[in-house]
């Protein structure tokens, strides 16, 4: 009998510590219908929180921003990273798109999330694709966060449109994944990207579609800096040390004075990689400084 009871007490004990029902997970991965298939998105953060949507550069996907989302949740807000369509996780356009139609692409994930309107953060390139997005729905557009705007023009973006196909056929003793290292570690030399951060990218570009020069040619094609003329939204560039574009910020940041322009103390290249917090920090400050 004092067994039983002892055993019924233990029982009660352990129900009540059991929480009646789990809290919703803040992070998680998801799948959203779009114009091309399914697109693969990383959500964290509070539902009730401002949200921001994160639009990776080229040849990444939404992995790029996952050590910056645990920190933007931390300061309540919630993120949205996308893989774009033929990146990541995401299936592929079947033929050559405008930086127009990526844009449009974003609203089904915005319509799947209930948000009505969300701070667009592009990366690099991805830059390029939420100025699109924001002068095509700028019902739908808080703000623009641009971590370093590829604006180029004459001989230079010429080149870049130029830029012939990666041969990513498998060759032996790991040859093509070596000569893509290569690549990558000559950009990052002297320290601007660990070995980790080289071999998290070039994943990345394995492991998109088969057309994965598709974006690159629809950003390089799109004029932004006539886009950013006819951008009304609130504008933040993000700049550091480390930053490929940083000339190309502090240029923007001359012909637009109302920009925001926000300084990170980083010597290396991807911040938003590299360091998470002091780019989750700098884009967090911003969002909540809009208010509702």
């Amino acid at each position: 009998m004092r067994f039983a009871r002892t055993m019924l007490a233990a029982g009660c004990a352990l129900m009540m510590a059991v929480p009646a029902a789990a809290a919703p997970a803040q992070a998680y991965r998801a799948y959203v219908d779009g114009r091309w298939g399914q697109i693969h998105v990383r959500v964290d953060g509070p539902t009730a929180g401002p949200t921001v949507v994160l639009v990776h550069k080229m040849v990444w996907s939404s992995v790029e921003f996952s050590k910056a989302q645990p920190w933007l949740a931390a300061r309540g807000i919630r993120s949205i990273a996308i893989d774009l369509p033929g990146y990541g996780l995401s299936d592929s356009p079947t033929e050559q798109p405008h930086a127009d139609d990526y844009a449009d692409d974003l609203i089904p994930v915005l319509d799947r999330f209930g948000v009505e309107k969300a701070v667009m953060v592009g990366a690099n390139t991805g830059a390029t694709l939420v100025a699109a997005f924001a002068l095509r729905h700028p019902d739908r557009t808080r703000a623009l966060v641009l971590d370093g705007p590829p604006i180029f023009g004459g001989e230079q973006l010429k080149t870049f449109l130029a830029e012939p196909e990666f041969d990513r056929t498998a060759k032996p003793g790991g040859a093509t994944l070596l000569a893509r290292w290569k690549e990558v570690a000559a950009l990052g030399a002297n320290g601007r990207l660990t070995d980790e951060a080289i071999q998290t990218g070039i994943l990345q570009f394995f492991q998109a579609g088969p057309h994965y020069l598709y974006g690159h040619q629809a950003i390089f094609s799109y004029p932004l800096g006539p886009a950013l003329d006819g951008v009304k939204q609130p504008v933040m560039l993000i700049t550091y040390p480390g930053d490929q574009l940083r000339a190309v910020s502090l240029a923007t940041k001359k012909v637009h004075p109302g920009f925001t322009l926000k300084e990170i103390g980083w010597t290396g290249m991807t911040a938003d990689y590299q360091a998470p917090k002091a780019w989750a920090d700098a884009v967090a400050d911003y969002v909540l400084g809009l208010g509702r």
